[in-house]
């Protein structure tokens, strides 16, 4: 298969997912790798774009070449609200949408107006190369600096804490908390120990 990636922020691949004769990054330059997508665009009979910030490439390839068949990944909260001006001419342009959820799905249909029959579900997946432990124990390190036993249940949320993030629901944990002690007087409460 005669395919390329292109990568803004990276700058070698890691070579166990793409050869190098395969990739282009551009450690940050978007102006560059930009303007090395359009042009590689030209070699190829579809492009996939990564993420609605890069409208302005698609439509610019689109301008270029109208027969080029583009597809957008879209992983959430960025297509949610009603997209204008580059984005929602973006969408218009394009022939296919991955949305990583039947809700963004939804939301694309209903908010963008976008065809149903334009967005395929394609979920995000486990990392191939993770490796699954075969025993699962708290660390005896965290063990040891917040003093609780191995028995004590966690809590675990895993997030990106940023104010544009209010989608996450992390401070829905964090509003349930006291309820949460107050129910179970035998939860180690974290929130009150000096760490």
């Amino acid at each position: 298969m005669n395919f390329l990636a292109v990568s803004v922020y990276d700058s070698t691949p890691d070579e166990r997912y793409i050869a190098k004769e395969n990739y282009k990054g551009f450690k940050k330059n978007k102006i560059r790798s930009s303007l090395y997508a359009i042009k590689a665009s030209l070699k190829y009979d579809q492009v996939i774009l990564g993420h609605i910030n890069l409208a302005i490439v698609g439509i610019l390839i689109k301008i270029i070449r109208p027969s080029i068949k583009i597809i957008l990944i879209a992983h959430g909260i960025e297509v949610w609200e009603k997209l204008h001006f580059i984005k929602g001419a973006f969408l218009k342009r394009i022939d296919k949408i991955f949305a990583v959820s039947n809700f963004t799905k939804e939301k694309l249909v209903s908010v963008n107006k976008v065809d149903p029959a334009m967005v395929e579900i394609l979920h995000n997946t486990l990392d191939p190369y993770f490796k699954i432990p075969d025993v699962f124990e708290k660390p005896s390190y965290l063990l040891e600096r917040y003093k609780i036993n191995k028995n004590t249940k966690v809590i675990l949320t895993v997030t990106r804490i940023a104010e544009t993030e209010t989608a996450k629901g992390y401070e829905k944990v964090i509003e349930i908390l006291p309820e949460l002690i107050k129910n179970n007087p035998d939860i180690y409460n974290l929130l009150e120990k000096k760490v």
